[in-house]
C-alpha cells in the first residue's frame, strides 16, 4: 500500500527515503503492539530477526510481553547466541 502524507516543514530537511523507512518502522511497531501482526511477521517486515526486532522495538519505546512460552524460549535462545 502506498500512502501520501503532508508533513510539517520542520521535517523537510530529512532525506525522503530515511523518513519513509522511519515511518514504516513505526507503523510496524504500532501494528505489532496492537496485536495486528505477530512478532515474527513484524521482524520480517523490517528485515530483522525476532530478537533484534524486540531489542529495536524496546529502544523506541514499544514493548510487549504477550508472547507465548515458545516465542519467549526462542527469543532467549537467540539472545544467548548473541551474548
Amino acid at each position: 500500500m502506498r500512502i501520501e502524507v503532508d508533513l510539517p516543514d520542520e521535517l523537510a530537511g530529512r532525506a525522503p527515503r530515511e523518513l519513509a523507512l522511519e515511518m514504516r518502522m513505526y507503523a510496524v511497531f504500532a501494528g505489532w503492539q496492537r496485536g495486528e501482526i505477530s512478532t515474527g511477521r513484524a521482524a520480517r517486515l523490517l528485515g530483522l530477526g525476532r530478537a533484534a526486532f524486540l531489542f529495536v522495538a524496546a529502544q523506541h519505546g514499544f514493548a510487549s510481553m504477550d508472547q507465548s512460552a515458545e516465542e519467549l524460549h526462542d527469543d532467549l535462545a537467540a539472545l544467548n547466541g548473541v551474548l
